[in-house]
């Protein structure tokens, strides 16, 4: 294995899911989710030499819909904040890849 992944219950101080740098447990982590009740939100904190970098995910969808993920990140080579999405599709994106007819795409908000 490349790392160590361990989750944490609600009542935890810990983050959610935290993705360990190394296989071992104790290893400092590379980047954690932590998750919100009653809410389709996600911060997903990443850790870098630079420093942590927190983006929040969230939902345009509802309970019994269904839910697109909308995440924003900095994009250093174009040096500004782009919004993606990851939607449900039924198109050709999806079938070229495994023949199954539906599936998610990632989307650049600003390009479509």
């Amino acid at each position: 294995p490349l790392w160590y992944i361990s989750t944490h219950n609600n009542f935890s101080s810990k983050p959610r899911v935290v993705l360990h740098f190394t296989p071992d447990s104790n290893s400092p982590p590379l980047a954690t989710a932590q998750f919100y009740s009653f809410s389709c939100s996600i911060d997903i904190d990443v850790w870098s030499k630079s420093g942590v970098t927190t983006e929040r995910m969230g939902s345009n969808g509802g309970v019994f819909g269904g839910v697109d993920i909308i995440f924003s990140t900095y994009m250093a080579e174009i040096g500004r904040q782009e919004v993606f999405e990851w939607k449900r599709s039924q198109g050709t994106e999806v079938r070229s890849l495994g023949g199954r007819s539906r599936g998610m795409k990632l989307v650049r908000q600003s390009s479509g």
